[in-house]
């Protein structure tokens, strides 16, 4: 992806490093009815895309400017080139929207294992149309196809594929050694007890033939209906449970973390220790609300006026 991705990189940091050059910029495209070049930082994927996108959008603009900037970029003037960059436009608008499905504060792992492995069904569907120049999921290279007479690069596009799947395949590999698992986890109703281990299947039976506890299961989320379940009754189902949900779907609790702490440790703070920290962490990330009637009952003298 470098041989695209470094050009558009240091076209779109020329243009916006340097403040007259992003100002002539800026003036030239509005004056042609345009919008500005997002920036692109290597830490944010989403970012990735836009930026490619836009910089194929407006790659004949940025082409008349650079060249007027003595600084011209020979690549736009490669239709291979341009090619593989139609085609990163378009793959990085599907991984787009695999990153944006995986964030989110609810995100469980079968949520995680749906979204992944239905992506990597996708990646096969779009490397069987590719080779026969079905464009259906590639607008981009579809729109491209109709403004040049040079051919499709089939083989880059199925390797480029191909590579991507075996990096997922290889990245979740475990979660499809568990796969049975989730299954079972995340609809236990539709699940065949033979295969079920001994310490589970008399519950499960249970379960499945109770009506009460299917409406539940079909009127509320995982996580409740599995708290539901009396756990006198379905003690074996709530361990295989808590192990189940004790696996992150999302890094979205993480990132939040790191956010707050952020925002915690600025220059206004008041004191600096870990545990003032962890503290505040705690109440910042954490729903769970603090029992103050609780806590101040509890104490010897109170400060009403405080």
């Amino acid at each position: 992806m470098s041989e695209v991705l470094k050009p558009v990189i240091s076209t779109v940091n020329f243009i916006r490093s340097f403040g007259l050059n992003h100002r002539q910029f800026r003036q030239f495209i509005e004056e042609i009815g345009e919008n500005d070049l997002p920036y692109h930082t290597a830490v944010r994927w989403l970012s990735c895309g836009k930026v490619l996108q836009r910089f194929f959008e407006l790659r004949a603009v940025i082409e008349i400017f650079l060249n007027e900037k003595h600084r011209p970029l020979t690549e736009l003037q490669n239709n291979a080139w341009l090619w593989k960059l139609a085609f990163y436009v378009d793959l990085t608008k599907h991984v787009n929207q695999l990153n944006l499905r995986l964030q989110g504060e609810n995100q469980h792992l079968p949520d995680l294992y749906t979204n992944i492995k239905s992506f990597r069904k996708k990646l096969i569907l779009f490397q069987s149309q590719l080779r026969s120049k079905c464009f259906s999921h590639f607008k981009t290279c579809e729109i491209f196809s109709h403004t040049t007479e040079t051919e499709f690069p089939i083989d880059f596009a199925i390797e480029t594929l191909s590579a991507l799947k075996i990096n997922f395949d290889t990245r979740f590999s475990d979660f499809d050694a568990i796969a049975n698992q989730i299954k079972i986890f995340q609809n236990p109703f539709d699940t065949d007890i033979e295969i079920l281990a001994p310490e589970l299947q008399m519950e499960m039976i249970d379960l499945q033939c109770s009506d009460i506890i299917k409406n539940k299961y079909q009127n509320s989320s995982l996580l409740e209906f599995y708290k539901s379940l009396p756990l006198t009754q379905f003690d074996n189902l709530h361990k295989f449970a808590r192990g189940l949900f004790s696996v992150f779907g999302t890094t979205y609790l993480c990132e939040k973390t790191f956010s707050k702490m952020k925002y915690i440790k600025n220059v206004y703070r008041s004191k600096l220790t870990d545990k003032h920290l962890k503290s505040l962490l705690i109440i910042g990330t954490s729903k769970i609300s603090p029992q103050l009637q609780t806590i101040v009952s509890g104490k010897s003298q109170l400060h009403k006026s405080h």
